[in-house]
């Protein structure tokens, strides 16, 4: 069994335990929390805009690397306001 396979298999024991626990309990006096994600199952048109950054990079100061920066801006730029429901927030750059 790998780490992936012992984390699920762990989880699935804990769950097993909770729900032993509150076998037999009376539903109406357990209350239920929403997750903390509870927007990721709201209809996208009521969800809040995602900002989203754009992270871009060049490897060395050959000027042909220019225009390749130039290049990851705008794909990441054009990649992000065709989502609905996310918002450009800029680039993050080492340069």
């Amino acid at each position: 069994m790998n780490r992936k396979e012992r984390r699920q298999s762990g989880k699935e024991e804990r769950k097993q335990k909770i729900r032993e626990k509150y076998k037999g309990v009376d539903p109406a006096l357990l209350e239920e929390l929403p997750p903390d994600n509870a927007e990721v199952h709201l209809p996208i048109e009521k969800r809040r805009n995602l900002r989203v950054a754009a992270y871009c990079r060049v490897s060395t100061d050959d000027e042909n690397q220019t225009s390749s920066y130039e290049l990851q801006i705008n794909y990441y730029r054009d990649m992000i306001e065709q989502h609905d429901g996310w918002e450009f927030a800029g680039v993050y750059a080492d340069v």
